[in-house]
């Protein structure tokens, strides 16, 4: 395999320190292997630049979730069954799709009166991580803005988390561990190859369905 010019290299330094490198420079470089390698550098740092202003707000300061959809309250044609987590980005709820005859898991994610141009970029996160179709990532369906409210929709798990495992467990055997790493490695693959980072890998955003199917979720929309 070719290495990336030296001045690439560089750029991708800057960007995984948080920078951004000279766009100025590196465009003006003619070769056509060289600009698809800028092309897929300024994706990526775009890409990272949204996920850090998603993710980095003070705790105390982040906004607070929408009051509570009460069951069977009708949201973007989703008819809410309950509640079945929160944060302090807002409410997950277990949520049914009559048109498509489903369950799905409806995170609302803000509250009214957040900035529009912070909501906007939350809907265009969930809908290009809804390109991503792989059986260990969670299939996001849709993302709207409604009456004030933010929310993204995806597969419903069902399941627990990798986190409630451990608790209950303990450490997971070599074994476990080895096949939990393969799919989540195929899961980060998958992501990857749809031109977006993750960035938020833990034990609490992993899922183990009823089946034994490790599922990546939580792009960070949350």
């Amino acid at each position: 395999m070719k290495r990336l010019p030296d001045p690439l290299l560089d750029a991708a330094a800057v960007i995984a320190d948080g920078g951004a490198p000279d766009w100025t420079s590196l465009e003006a470089r003619g070769d056509a292997r060289t600009q698809a390698a800028v092309a897929a550098l300024r994706t990526m740092s775009n890409i990272a630049q949204l996920h850090e202003t998603l993710t980095s707000s003070d705790p105390d300061s982040a906004a607070a979730p929408a009051a509570p959809l009460e069951p069977g309250t009708l949201w973007a044609g989703l008819r809410i069954i309950g509640r079945v987590g929160e944060g302090r980005f807002g409410n997950v709820y277990r949520a049914f799709d009559a048109s498509l005859d489903r369950e799905v898991a409806l995170k609302i994610l803000r509250a009214p009166g957040t900035a529009d141009d912070d909501t906007a970029a939350v809907v265009e996160e969930g809908r290009l991580a809804a390109r991503v179709r792989h059986p260990n990532v969670v299939t996001i369906y849709g993302a709207k803005r409604i009456d004030g409210r933010t929310g993204v929709w995806m597969e419903f798990v069902h399941g627990r988390t990798l986190e409630a495992e451990l608790t209950e467990h303990g450490p997971l055997t070599a074994d476990a561990l080895t096949r939990v790493a393969g799919e989540l490695s195929r899961a980060l693959a998958a992501v990857h190859a749809a031109g977006l980072v993750h960035r938020d890998v833990k034990t609490t955003n992993v899922m183990r369905d009823t089946d034994g199917r490790v599922v990546l979720g939580d792009f960070g929309t949350g």
